[in-house]
């Protein structure tokens, strides 16, 4: 299975566990959120960690040969906003798939659920401000094409809000009611991240 996805093309969750499979296919829609991690203190943020995720973006879905949409040791990454909504971003190969879009006038984060193996994942999140970030994130106009490191002015300035080895929540700030497209650079950890904010336009 691929490791590493195009951020235009996502491939949705299938089979779980390889017993389960059994000659049929089995899709999990939400990944509930069993072990979250622990708040961070003193940081200023109304988001909390959701007790599950969605996996697709509105429309999205699996027709074609069944793939893990995430890297290895990611069980999940979602959007969450400080209403206690949570968005799937991942649009699959339906016909019906669509980017996700997110209401603004509120404080928006991103959730990345880890597999207990995969604990040692944390470590990838300590730095969201340097230059080697492995977790950086634009946020672009619509008179923009795409949000990415061209646009420096539209770097989001991320915080930790809750981290712990199973996952990791980081808040993006809070967004107005502007349009924006919100876009991910394409590190190991954080491929196609891209969903609309009061959009799409």
């Amino acid at each position: 299975m691929r490791r590493a996805l195009s951020l235009m093309r996502l491939v949705p969750l299938a089979c779980l566990a390889l017993g389960a499979c059994q000659g049929r296919v089995t899709i999990q829609h939400r990944v509930a959120i069993r072990n979250p991690p622990p708040l961070v203190a003193m940081t200023a943020s109304a988001l909390q960690v959701p007790t599950s995720c969605p996996v697709y973006a509105a429309g999205g879905g699996d027709v074609d040969t069944p793939e893990q949409p995430f890297p290895s040791g990611v069980s999940i990454i979602c959007v969450v906003d400080d209403k206690g909504e949570t968005y799937g971003i991942v649009i699959g190969d339906a016909p019906t798939g669509q980017r996700a879009v997110v209401p603004g006038s509120r404080e928006i984060g991103l959730y990345f659920g880890f597999d207990e193996p995969e604990a040692g994942l944390l470590s990838s999140y300590d730095d969201l401000s340097g230059d080697s970030a492995d977790l950086k994130l634009w946020a672009s106009p619509p008179s923009l094409p795409f949000p990415t490191e061209t646009s420096p002015d539209g770097r989001l300035e991320l915080r930790t809000v809750a981290q712990g080895p199973q996952g990791v929540l980081v808040s993006l700030g809070r967004f107005d009611g502007a349009p924006m497209l919100v876009g991910g650079s394409a590190g190991a950890r954080t491929w196609g991240i891209q969903f609309y904010v009061n959009g799409p336009w």
